[in-house]
């Protein structure tokens, strides 16, 4: 079975609620973005609701609650769309440029993974976004969206190394530039029953000169016990 979203809608990602239910991203395709969410009602797949929503949507997870947050990469923004369809935030700050993909950990934080700007001839240092997710356990002063993350996020400091990769070669191949850049472009990031944070270095930090040779990145960072462990439903 399956459902034929409108052509050229371009999904993304899906996450399962508690309930069943399956939300799904659509970013890749034609504008404009959106996010659905779907049920398997007496064996039919129905759409409860599609909702237009940022620019370029890429990852989503939900909460406890069965409020979808959704990564959308272009406008550097967070969307939180409520079961019912109405929509919380749009939500930025704590480091976010270009967010990729989010999770939920155990207190209800929602942490981001960003890709950086896609301009021409710039340079990204990856980071990690850190958003107060559930009012009951937001710090004092902050609420629902709000970045709990230092202003430039959650990094890795090269301490002056070049990043190499396994071979030994630099990151851009030898005889080119060298690269003190060692967590680069997020595209994705899931935290483990022990609070570790795994999340990808998918591609290189010069999107320019990326985009155009080999994007690839150089493996996983891991941060290590940064997060409350994640609950599964």
């Amino acid at each position: 079975m399956g459902f034929q979203q409108e052509v050229g809608s371009g999904p993304f990602d899906v996450a399962l609620a508690a309930d069943g239910t399956a939300w799904v991203s659509n970013g890749l395709g034609k504008p404009p973005s959106s996010v659905a969410k779907y049920a398997l009602v007496n064996g039919v797949l129905e759409q409860q609701f599609r909702r237009f929503l940022g620019q370029g949507l890429r990852g989503l997870s939900v909460d406890s609650l069965g409020n979808a947050w959704v990564a959308s990469q272009t406008d550097s923004m967070v969307y939180v769309v409520r079961p019912d369809g109405s929509e919380i935030g749009p939500f930025n700050g704590g480091g976010m440029k270009g967010p990729w993909d989010t999770a939920v950990d155990g207190d209800e934080n929602v942490w981001v993974a960003n890709f950086g700007p896609l301009e021409p001839g710039t340079n990204f240092s990856g980071r990690l976004t850190k958003l107060c997710g559930h009012a009951r356990r937001c710090p004092i002063g902050k609420d629902v969206g709000d970045p709990i993350s230092p202003d430039n996020g959650y990094t890795l400091p090269s301490a002056g190394n070049e990043v190499l990769l396994h071979n030994g070669d630099p990151l851009y191949g030898p005889d080119r530039p060298p690269s003190f850049i060692p967590m680069m472009r997020q595209t994705g990031l899931v935290i483990d029953q022990a609070g570790n944070i795994w999340t990808i270095n998918n591609w290189k930090p010069n999107f320019d000169n990326d985009a155009l040779l080999n994007p690839g990145g150089d493996g996983i960072v891991i941060f290590v016990g940064l997060a409350p462990p994640a609950r599964h439903h």
